[in-house]
C-alpha cells in the first residue's frame, strides 16, 4: 500500500513553466478592462466635441475586453477549482463553501453576460464574494507564506459583506447604517491595499519603489482632475475629473472631492503594482491584485470573478509551498540517512566479530 505521504504529495498541484505568464496577463488584462469600462469609457461622452467616434471605439473596446475577462476569469475558476478540490487536508466543509459558491458565482457571470442582473441577484454576488474569501482564510493562516495574504483575504472579505450590507440598508431607506458601514469598508481598503503591497514587495528598495509608484499612481491623477469641474477647465482635466466621478459614482459616503477620489483610486494603484510585482512569476501577488481589483464594485458579476479566483489561487499556493517545504525536508532527511547507516554497521562489527564461531569443518 502507499503511504498517506505519497498520496498526498502525488495530488498537490506542480508549478507549471509559464503558467505564472499567463495569469499575470490575465490580471493585468482585468486590469485594463476595468479602467475602460468603468473609467474611461463613461467619461468621454459629454467631455468634449467631434469625438463620437472615439466614444463608439472606447465603448466596444471596452465591451470586448470586459467580455474576455470574464470568460477567462470562468476557464480561471474552473480550472483551479478542479485543481484545488482533489487536495488533501482540505476539509469537507471548506469544499462545500468554496466548490458551490464558484459553480453558483460561473452561472451568474454567464447569466449576466446576456442581461443585466436583478439587483437582488447583484446583493447575492456581493455575500458569495465575500464567502469566497472569507473560506480558505483559517487554511491559509496556517502556511507561513500565505499567512499575510489570509489577512488580505479577510479584511476583503469583510469589506465586501460591509458594502453588501450598506446597499442593502440603503435599499430599505436606512440614512446612518449605510455611512458607518462604508466607513468602515473604506478604512480597510486603504489598510488592506498597504498590506499588500508591503507583503509582496518584501524590503529594500523594492519597497521604496514600490511605495513610490503606488504614490504617483494615486496622487498625479487627484491632481489634475483637481480642476476639472470649474468653466476654465482643460481637456484633459475634465477627462480625469469625469473618470474619478464615473469610478465613484455609488459612494455612498459624504467626503471632500479630492479625499473621494483618493479613496477611489487606492485599489486600482495597489492592484497594478502588485501586477508589476509579479514578474518574473509570482502567484500570491497575482492573488492579491486580483483580490484587491474586486473590491471597487462589490456585487458586480466580474468582480465576484475575480474574488472567487483569487481564493482559490491562493488556497493553490498554499498547497505548492507545503509541497516545496515537504521536499525540502525530505531530501535534508535522505542526505542524512546515508552517513548513518555506516556507524550503526561499524558499531555493529566489533559484536559480530566477538560472537563465537559456530561453523564446523
Amino acid at each position: 500500500m502507499r503511504s498517506v505521504n505519497a498520496i498526498a504529495t502525488s495530488t498537490r498541484p506542480r508549478p507549471v513553466e509559464g503558467a505564472g505568464v499567463s495569469l499575470i496577463a490575465y490580471a493585468a488584462a482585468a486590469w485594463l478592462a476595468a479602467v475602460f469600462a468603468r473609467a474611461l469609457s463613461p467619461a468621454l461622452p459629454g467631455s468634449a466635441v467631434g469625438i463620437a467616434e472615439l466614444i463608439w471605439s472606447t465603448r466596444f473596446g471596452a465591451a470586448c475586453a470586459s467580455q474576455l475577462v470574464a470568460a477567462g476569469g470562468i476557464a480561471l475558476c474552473i480550472r483551479l477549482l478542479g485543481t484545488v478540490l482533489p487536495l488533501p487536508g482540505l476539509g469537507v466543509g471548506l469544499r462545500m463553501l468554496i466548490a458551490p459558491t464558484t459553480l453558483a458565482v460561473v452561472a451568474l457571470v454567464v447569466s449576466a453576460a446576456t442581461r443585466p442582473l436583478d439587483p437582488t441577484l447583484s446583493s447575492v454576488l456581493g455575500v458569495a464574494a465575500a464567502v469566497a474569501l472569507l473560506a480558505p482564510a483559517p487554511l491559509l493562516f496556517s502556511g507561513p507564506e500565505t499567512r499575510l495574504a489570509a489577512v488580505v483575504l479577510t479584511g476583503a472579505g469583510i469589506a465586501t459583506g460591509c458594502d453588501v450590507l450598506a446597499m442593502e440598508l440603503g435599499r430599505k431607506g436606512d440614512t446612518g447604517g449605510p455611512e458607518q458601514l462604508a466607513a468602515a469598508a473604506l478604512v480597510l481598503d486603504l489598510a488592506l491595499a498597504a498590506l499588500a503591497i508591503a507583503s509582496r514587495a518584501r524590503r529594500g528598495s523594492r519597497l521604496t519603489a514600490s511605495v513610490l509608484a503606488f504614490t504617483v499612481l494615486v496622487l498625479v491623477p487627484v491632481a489634475i482632475a483637481a480642476g476639472g469641474d470649474g468653466h476654465a477647465a482643460s481637456g484633459i482635466e475634465v477627462l480625469f475629473y469625469r473618470s474619478l466621478e464615473a469610478l465613484s459614482d455609488p459612494w455612498p459616503l459624504l467626503l471632500p472631492t479630492w479625499l473621494e477620489h483618493t479613496a477611489t483610486l487606492v485599489p486600482f494603484a495597489a492592484s497594478a503594482v502588485l501586477i508589476v510585482l509579479c514578474l518574473p512569476r509570482d502567484d500570491l501577488a497575482v492573488a492579491l491584485a486580483l483580490c484587491l481589483l474586486g473590491r471597487p464594485a462589490p456585487g458586480a458579476p466580474i468582480a465576484t470573478l475575480l474574488s472567487a479566483g483569487a481564493a482559490l489561487l491562493a488556497t493553490r499556493v498554499f498547497y505548492v509551498s507545503f509541497r516545496r517545504g515537504a521536499g525540502a525536508r525530505d531530501g535534508s532527511a535522505r542526505q542524512r540517512g546515508p552517513r548513518s547507516a555506516p556507524s550503526d554497521a561499524d558499531h555493529a562489527r566489533p559484536n559480530a566479530a566477538s560472537a563465537p564461531s559456530t561453523t564446523t569443518r
